[in-house]
């Protein structure tokens, strides 16, 4: 941020939410949105109802933890809670989208068409890993191209 009057918005879409203490995806959520919030950025984690420690003592005010919508199971919680996330978003039109978990590319489309900057981590080549069925490993393929 060249201009450190200027607030800019930045959300993350993937993980379980803010703080959580789930996996890989969390742990780098909870290090990153108060960094980016120490140096002047608004900062929005979607996240998933009951996934989070709002009562955290490391928990930073500054960050915003938006609880969106989605069903649990195992195939299409991470689809679903993951396309309410970006449709949120793509209405707000952030500054920069943070998309973690590749099966969420599936839905950049939708941040494009409104011109979100849209970066994506992926923690490895999900379609690969033996847990996932032929259908959820199309969806990370998907996802990944």
């Amino acid at each position: 941020m060249s201009d450190s009057t200027q607030v800019r918005t930045v959300v993350i879409v993937g993980s379980r939410g803010y703080p959580s203490y789930y996996g890989g995806f969390e742990t780098a959520v909870r290090k990153l949105a108060p960094y980016l919030a120490a140096r002047g950025w608004d900062v929005v984690v979607y996240g998933r109802p009951g996934a989070t420690v709002p009562d955290d003592p490391e928990r930073d005010t500054r960050v915003e933890s938006r609880m969106t919508r989605g069903l649990e199971t195992k195939a299409l919680s991470t689809l679903s809670f993951g396309f309410t996330s970006v449709a949120h978003a793509a209405r707000i039109r952030p500054d920069v989208a943070l998309v973690v978990n590749v099966a969420n590319g599936f839905w950049l489309p939708l941040l494009r068409i409104r011109r979100v900057p849209t970066l994506v981590n992926v923690d490895g080549m999900e379609w690969d890993r033996s847990k996932w069925g032929r259908l959820a490993k199309l969806v990370f393929r998907i996802g990944a191209g």
